[in-house]
């Protein structure tokens, strides 16, 4: 007995270019029904209808297909996209400024608490300097886990009665989540800097790939 593979083969290459313009247009749930020869596989183009059952001789076979094939297997789950941004900031006319940045430790300007998650942090801000003296002005955006520290620093020598803005850009994946804190210091014997604006913000990001 033949194989019947060939047959079929043949009737879907037949079906391609036999097709003719049909009346309207088609709609994606439409049902085509039609007759193919059963000596040469072949389908009569005068017999396609849509929607309805073809009348086909005692020598033809019903054939049915439709305007979309089903549907196929679902893709890969993609990265997660952004989804969370954390913010603090001091601006003109809030009561907190200015900020003092003195000589010795350290200030911690401002901190954020983040989930879980990878991120990436800016910091900008706004220094001037009241004394008639120089001072040096520094600060380090810090993303902690608890584990690893991951920073950016800036540093600019201001001269008395100066301003000077800065900005920084860290970036962290935080398993277990961690914080991200703005650091500044005084770091010269002089001046008197405060800070008089500032913001800072980390964005929880799909992915983060370090190169």
């Amino acid at each position: 007995m033949g194989s019947r593979i060939p047959k079929v083969i043949g009737w879907l290459t037949f079906l391609c270019a036999s097709i003719p313009p049909l009346a309207g247009t088609a709609h994606a749930d439409d049902v085509f029904f039609a007759c193919s020869s059963d000596r040469t596989q072949r389908l009569r183009p005068t017999s396609i209808v849509t929607n309805g059952p073809a009348a086909c001789h005692s020598s033809e076979t019903a054939r049915t297909w439709r305007e979309t094939g089903p549907a196929g297997p679902p893709g890969p789950q993609g990265p997660a996209g952004p989804s969370d941004a954390f913010a603090t900031s001091v601006e003109i006319g809030d009561p907190r400024a200015p900020i003092a940045i003195p000589s010795g430790p350290a200030t911690t300007v401002a901190t954020l608490n983040l989930p879980s998650g990878s991120y990436v942090a800016t910091a900008s801000l706004y220094f001037t300097n009241g004394s008639v003296d120089s001072a040096i002005a520094y600060c380090m955006l810090l993303i902690r886990d608890g584990i690893h520290d991951h920073n950016a620093q800036v540093i600019d020598s201001e001269g008395g009665g100066q301003a000077v803005s800065q900005a920084l850009t860290t970036a962290a994946s935080l398993p277990s989540g961690g914080t991200a804190s703005l650091i500044c210091v005084n770091n010269g014997p002089t001046g008197n800097l405060a800070i008089q604006t500032y913001n800072l913000t980390a964005t929880k990001v799909g992915a983060l790939s370090f190169q």
